[in-house]
């Protein structure tokens, strides 16, 4: 009866903070890109925010460039908005985990779980940037970018960007979550890439992954591929000789628009004062399009980090196990109607360690999108852990999740 009120309660708080964005209208309800094209969000956004149409991929890998309805300042090496493009993205997320053995759900409701402000744009006429500034954490600079498209080859381009956050952060235009915030839902556990950890170097835990330095990449790019050669750093403040190389085929088959590709880390970096070696592939696929009028999106991945030997002083920074680590996931996003979305997806993950050590995620939900700006989501994630010697163990969360950006 406790968690049913709490539950109740906390639904209550978030379907009042829904009702207040509801009510604040269209005139503060337009995201920052949305501003400078002109167009909704629904052009760039497959279903629903952050996942990427064909032409979100173009926009984002031309550098956000495209002005749109938005007038320019111009003149001689001057090409800018005549509006300095802002917009807040906010997250209130509520969540319930009861841990294997646990007689109850203990509860932890974040208010707000992201606060950011996005600035980005147009810089130039071959120059664009995206900076995220995070408002919740008070960590300051979230991530950021400036790109500079420095050469055409016909429908193709080379682009240098650089920038601060995850390896892939430079540019990713899957949505398959090979960059963390570039996935269709909340939950991380069904992305090969997530659970074999990719992100918060910086926090000082190597397992975690990639994140925090300085990087830079080249990249070469059209509407049909990509080649993103990247060189990157655990930690802001050590060199390295980390290399994070990514390809990408995307094109549409049969009306689907469908995308692979496949993600390489590799070399040397710092966490703190510890050595690390980046070792990790991952391959991934997805595919966007209708069945019977109802918009699905599927995304699948698997990928592997090979073990370290016991006597090496640097260890795999995603696998400190002697065997090699695998991880394998599968995510389907069904719009049943215009506003409403149910998901399902599966992961799992083998350790590599000497006792077998598994952990399988089974991710179910729902999505109802009131506007294509806000989303209010639940979803329920079961783990499964499993080893020799050792009776299995299951973890359960529940969550309710309200996304907005105006």
């Amino acid at each position: 009866m406790k968690f049913a009120s709490k539950l109740a309660v906390t639904t209550a708080a978030l379907m009042t903070g829904l009702s207040g964005l509801m009510i604040s209208g269209e005139a503060g309800a337009v995201p920052a890109f949305a501003r400078q094209t002109g167009m909704a969000c629904n052009t760039c956004h497959f279903q629903s925010f952050p996942i990427l149409t064909a032409f979100g991929r173009s926009f984002k890998a031309d550098g956000y460039l495209m002005a749109g309805s938005q007038g320019l300042i111009e003149g001689q090496d001057l090409s800018l908005p005549n509006t300095l493009n802002i917009a807040m993205v906010g997250k209130v997320l509520a969540e319930w985990h009861k841990p294997d053995g646990a007689s109850g759900y203990a509860n932890d409701t974040l208010w707000p779980d992201e606060l950011g402000m996005l600035i980005g744009g147009r810089l130039s006429e071959n120059a664009g940037f995206l900076f995220e500034l995070d408002q919740a954490g008070g960590s300051g600079m979230a991530g950021g970018k400036v790109q500079f498209n420095v050469a055409d080859f016909g429908a193709s381009k080379l682009s240098i960007i650089t920038f601060n956050g995850d390896a892939p952060y430079g540019m990713e235009l899957l949505n398959t979550g090979a960059l963390s915030l570039q996935r269709p839902i909340e939950g991380h556990d069904w992305s090969a890439a997530e659970l074999l950890g990719t992100f918060a170097a910086d926090s000082g835990s190597a397992a975690d992954g990639v994140g925090g330095g300085v990087a830079t990449a080249a990249v070469v790019h059209s509407s049909s591929f990509m080649v993103n050669a990247t060189a990157y750093s655990f930690d802001s403040a050590v060199e390295s000789s980390a290399i994070y190389l990514r390809g990408v085929w995307m094109g549409d088959v049969s009306g689907w628009d469908v995308g692979v590709g496949v993600q390489n880390y590799s070399g040397t970096s710092t966490v703190g004062a510890v050595a690390v070696d980046a070792n990790k592939t991952v391959f991934d696929a997805q595919a966007q399009g209708m069945v019977s009028d109802m918009p699905l999106g599927v995304y699948a991945s698997f990928g592997t980090a090979p073990g370290s030997d016991a006597a090496a002083t640097v260890k795999n920074a995603y696998n400190a196990t002697a065997d090699d680590a695998t991880a394998m996931g599968i995510l389907a996003q069904l719009y049943v109607m215009p506003n409403v979305a149910v998901y399902g997806g599966y992961g799992n993950l083998d350790s590599g360690d000497a006792v077998n050590t598994a952990n399988s995620f089974i991710t179910v939900g729902a999505k109802f999108k009131p506007a294509q700006n806000i989303t209010l989501e639940a979803f329920s994630i079961t783990q499964t852990t499993t080893a020799d010697g050792a009776a299995d163990a299951t973890d359960s969360k529940l969550g309710l999740l309200l996304f907005a950006g105006f």
